[in-house]
């Protein structure tokens, strides 16, 4: 009796892993076809379009003088060029967009103040959790907890505590992939190729005045 209960239980285990196994099991399972596949894949990878912009597909042309050489110096000698595709925006971008950019770098930098080290420090690492930036009023309190954001006190019109625009800084970084792809540079580490560079969220409004005289015809 024994000796059947022990081949009812092989039968049943055998059975149980042909069918993980099998084409016919478990998405996440791996045929046991002694093929190399590679890890049980966990998605399917894709980019979807990013909003308000169009694809520019790659292409080819050729690069430089149309016309024959008639003295033959071959200075600049026509070749071939391809460019790779991109996205880019379809359109300009609107005022609205502009500031929707402006009002996350405002709370990026409220959470540093109200929950972080401060504003624009070096060595500050901390995430912005953006669920916290999400309980942030911007009522009379806090915008006197956000005094370090703020315009100097000799620096504001009729006393109003607004927000500094020299304080709006937008930290880009991001890592330089052709110099990183040198081949002198083989083997380097990658904190040699880190770019890291500060960004005023605000543009010189006044650089019209300044540079034009007829800048009000």
């Amino acid at each position: 009796m024994k000796g059947y209960l022990i081949i009812i239980l092989a039968l049943l285990s055998l059975s149980l892993t042909s069918c993980l196994f099998s084409k016919g099991g478990k998405k996440s399972a791996l045929p046991d076809d002694g093929q190399l596949h590679g890890v049980a894949p966990v998605a399917k990878q894709s980019m979807n379009r990013p909003v308000n912009m169009v694809y520019v597909q790659p292409g080819t042309f050729h690069l430089g003088p149309s016309d024959e050489d008639i003295s033959y110096n071959f200075t600049t000698k026509n070749r071939q060029v391809s460019i790779p595709g991109f996205w880019m925006d379809a359109t300009e971008i609107t005022n609205n967009q502009y500031r929707q950019f402006v009002k996350w770098t405002r709370d990026s930098l409220a959470f540093k103040i109200l929950f972080g080290q401060g504003i624009n420090k070096d060595d500050d690492t901390t995430a912005v959790d953006w669920k916290k930036v999400a309980t942030i009023k911007y009522d009379k309190n806090t915008v006197e907890k956000l005094n370090e954001l703020n315009l100097a006190p000799d620096n504001r019109l009729f006393g109003r505590a607004d927000i500094d625009p020299n304080k709006l800084v937008y930290k880009v970084i991001y890592l330089d992939l052709p110099s990183a792809a040198k081949r002198e540079n083989a083997g380097h580490p990658i904190k040699e190729f880190i770019v890291k560079r500060d960004q005023k969220v605000y543009p010189d409004t006044l650089v019209w005045m300044r540079d034009f005289s007829y800048s009000y015809n």
